[in-house]
C-alpha cells in the first residue's frame, strides 16, 4: 500500500504518536537513527531533515547530511507504550556527491528494470544467557537442534514474539524453527521486492536483538560466536524467476566475484554458494553486509549489466 505525506500526518494525529524515528544507515551498513518530534515532521518532508554527519561513517567529509523520509515506510514500532507510540521510517540521504546506497538501490531497480524480481530471505542468530550485569556470557540459551520442539527448544517464545511483531510492522514470515546449532534460531521471511528485502534485513536484525533482550537473553548475529557450531549466516533467494531462471544463474556465475564480498567465507566457491532449483538461492550472506548494495549488486549481476 502506497502512502502520502498527508497520510502519515494525519496518523500521527489520530494515534497520538509522539516520536518519529528516521531511519537510515552509514556506508557500512550500520542501522542509525534520530527520533523527531510531530512538529518537525511536515519540514522534515518538504525539506529534509539536517544531521551533524562528522562521526558517520563515509558520510565525515559532508559534515552534513539530509535525511528524507519515505512515508511508504511507515511502521509503528509494537512493542512501544500506546501512549506517545513510536514510528520510524527509512529516509534517502542528501549528500553532495557522495554515494547514498538506498538511492543507488532504487536507480538500480529503474536502470535494470526488474522492479518485478521477487527475494525470499531466511535469517539465522543463536541465542546467548545473560550474566548479572547483562553482558553476553557465549552461553546457548538451550541445547536442541535442528527443527527440535519444546521443552528441549526454549527458542519458542522468543521467536514468536519476533513473528508477531515483524507482522506488525507489515513485515510477513513464512516459517520459524530451532536451527543446527544449541540456541540456534531460524526465521524465514516471505517474498519481496528488492527495496524491501534490503530493509527487512535491517528491521529483521533490529527487532530480533530488542525481543531477545526483552526475554533477558542476547540475539548474537556473529557468524561462527560457537567455535565448531554452525555458523549463523543470511540465506536469500530469487523467488520463481521462471523463463529466466538459467539466464540468471549464469549471470550469477559470471559475475560472482561481485556478489563474494557479502559472503562470511569470501573463499566460498560458487557451486557452494548458490543454488538453482526452481529457485535460485544464495547462502552465507553476512550480517555485516550493507544491504541495499548486496540486492543493487544482485540485480546488476542478473542482468548482465
Amino acid at each position: 500500500m502506497k502512502y502520502t505525506k498527508n497520510d502519515v500526518l494525519a496518523y500521527v494525529n489520530e494515534e497520538d504518536v509522539k516520536f518519529i524515528r528516521l531511519v537510515f544507515c552509514d556506508l557500512n551498513g550500520n542501522q542509525k537513527n534520530i527520533s523527531i518530534m510531530p512538529n518537525e515532521l511536515s519540514k522534515a518532508f518538504d525539506e529534509g531533515f539536517k544531521i551533524d554527519s562528522t562521526s558517520i561513517s563515509g558520510y565525515e567529509k559532508a559534515k552534513k547530511i539530509t535525511l528524507y523520509p519515505d512515508p511508504n515506510t511507515i511502521s509503528l514500532l509494537p512493542w512501544r507504550p500506546s501512549q506517545g507510540r513510536v514510528i520510524r521510517m527509512f529516509c534517502d540521504i542528501s549528500a553532495n556527491d557522495l554515494l547514498s546506497p538506498r538511492k543507488e538501490l532504487k536507480n538500480t531497480v529503474e536502470e535494470t528494470g526488474l522492479d518485478n524480481i521477487h527475494f525470499f530471505q531466511r535469517f539465522e542468530f543463536y541465542a546467548f544467557k545473560l550474566d548479572d550485569e547483562g553482558n553476553n556470557t557465549k552461553i546457548p540459551y538451550d541445547k536442541a537442534s535442528l527443527m527440535d520442539i519444546a521443552p528441549l527448544d526454549k527458542g519458542e517464545k522468543i521467536r514468536r514474539d519476533i513473528c508477531l511483531n515483524l507482522l506488525e510492522m507489515e513485515i510477513e514470515t513464512c516459517g520459524s524453527f530451532h536451527a543446527i546449532g544449541p540456541g540456534q534460531n531460524a526465521i524465514c521471511l516471505s517474498p519481496t521486492t528488492a527495496l524491501n528485502a534490503a530493509e527487512n534485513s535491517i528491521t529483521f536484525e533490529s527487532v530480533t536483538k530488542t525481543m531477545a533482550a526483552m526475554n533477558g537473553l542476547e540475539a548474537d548475529f556473529s557468524s561462527s560466536p560457537i567455535e565448531n557450531e554452525a555458523p549463523s549466516i543470511q540465506v536469500i533467494g530469487i523467488s520463481n524467476p521462471g523463463e529466466k531462471t538459467i539466464e540468471y544463474y549464469n549471470n550469477l556465475k559470471a559475475g560472482f566475484e561481485t556478489i563474494r564480498k557479502y559472503l562470511t567465507n569470501q573463499s566460498a566457491s560458487f557451486e557452494n554458494t548458490v543454488e538453482c532449483e526452481g529457485n535460485i538461492t544464495i547462502k552465507g550472506i553476512a550480517y555485516s553486509s550493507n544491504f541495499y548494495m548486496l540486492y543493487s549488486d544482485i540485480l546488476k549481476t542478473i542482468s548482465g549489466k
